[in-house]
């Protein structure tokens, strides 16, 4: 009787909740109640059930439904459980904490079932991310859930200043990864958000793709985020710290072999300088760490590099100005003094790249939107402002093919 009874239970709840087999690479819907539609799960190509595994919530950005291709990219669809996570579609810019508590709870609810299913969860290595709105979403929901999280990643996305979150504390040096398009609209965004969680006490890896717009970063079509790739290569590795060693020691050959090609001062110091923002910098050799650094300091005082060095210090004066207020008038000033700080340098690389954030701001400062202002007579007091004084054009293809030999002088 007691036999019959256990059958007829099973039957009548279907496999929801139990415990059931997961194969390695498997795509699976899971289904919750607080979802409308189902969550897509992937499995890791190297899973078994003899382990618990990191999981990792992806949220999509407008255009696309959800999905983990970015993710499974990077990690060659190994080492995490990867879940294509459903947002809301809502002005999430309004929205107060209890919105993204709500958000959250999902977060966890998903997670559940997938334990409750037999899925070998490890749940203190729970991450989330995001590319455009699902960036932002990742953003508030890490400010909101710090202490529960192992890792975010925020890309074509970042934080504004205006938030109604109050961040929670951060696990020490919890990794974060900011990536943005150099001329993406969100630039400065991503620029706050880099500093936003460091502030916290986060270690954030900050990562621009230069010469290019909002994109996806990932062939075909997108850039190759290597940083992207090491960030999570290094959490992928936590309990196997040999393999990462391995890892960063092929890194490291890579690094001397392109530095030996490199004649000019100036891209020797932007590899110098490009190799120490990766997640693998800090894992190398302290031998080669001192080796790079007292070279860098040596081509920092290079008569040869003084316009160069001087353009960089206005340079990065100018992108932090740029996170202290996103008003349009600011953000107008700041376009102003870029192209100036390209007509002072117009030879050197940051140079060229001050020329082409002035050109990321045209945009936004000629075509401004109406949130921007407190009526429509200031938006059409700013415009009679902005022809009268107009931005100047300056030779965008001429920079952008700066941006693409620096892209090759930094390829490893």
């Amino acid at each position: 009787m007691n036999c019959w009874m256990s059958l007829l239970i099973l039957l009548s709840v279907g496999s929801h909740g139990l415990a059931q087999d997961w194969k390695s690479g498997e795509d699976r819907p899971v289904s919750v109640p607080s979802l409308a539609s189902p969550v897509a799960v992937h499995t890791p190509v190297n899973y078994s059930p003899d382990q618990h595994w990191p999981i990792l919530f992806h949220y999509h950005t407008n255009g696309m439904g959800p999905n983990v291709q970015l993710p499974a990219y990077y990690s060659n669809e190994s080492d995490f459980i990867l879940v294509a996570m459903i947002r809301e579609e809502s002005d999430i810019f309004l929205q107060e904490e209890p919105f993204w508590r709500n958000e959250f709870a999902k977060l966890v609810e998903v997670r559940s079932e997938l334990v409750k299913q037999g899925l070998q969860v490890d749940v203190n290595r729970t991450y989330l991310g995001g590319l455009g709105l699902g960036g932002w979403y990742a953003s508030y929901l890490a400010d909101f859930a710090m202490a529960e999280l192992a890792g975010v990643y925020v890309m074509a996305a970042g934080t504004y200043t205006a938030s109604k979150l109050t961040p929670k504390p951060v696990r020490k040096r919890m990794p974060i990864y900011v990536g943005v398009a150099q001329l993406e609209t969100n630039y400065a965004f991503a620029l706050n958000a880099t500093e936003h969680f460091r502030r916290l006490g986060a270690q954030v890896t900050f990562d621009e793709y230069l010469g290019l717009n909002h994109v996806i970063p990932m062939p075909p079509g997108g850039p190759v985020a290597e940083r992207f790739r090491q960030w999570l290569q290094i959490e992928a590795n936590l309990k196997t710290p040999e393999e990462g060693r391995r890892l960063v020691a092929a890194w490291s050959e890579k690094i001397d072999a392109r530095l030996a090609t490199l004649e000019a001062p100036m891209d020797q110091f932007l590899l110098i300088e490009h190799v120490a923002t990766f997640p693998f910098y800090a894992a190398l050799p302290a031998a080669t760490r001192a080796k790079l650094k007292t070279r860098r300091e040596e081509l920092m005082v290079n008569p040869k590099l003084r316009d160069e060095m001087l353009a960089r210090r206005e340079f990065a004066k100018l992108n932090h100005e740029e996170t202290l207020d996103f008003a349009i008038r600011n953000r107008r000033r700041i376009a102003s003094n870029y192209a100036s700080l390209y007509q002072k340098f117009p030879e050197t690389h940051y140079g060229a790249r001050a020329g082409l954030a002035m050109i990321r701001l045209r945009d936004p400062v000629e075509n401004p939107d109406r949130w921007m202002f407190q009526s429509e007579e200031q938006k059409e007091r700013f415009l009679e402002e902005v022809k009268r004084r107009p931005l100047p054009s300056l030779p965008q293809g001429k920079l952008m093919l700066e941006m693409e030999r620096v892209t090759e002088v930094l390829s490893l």
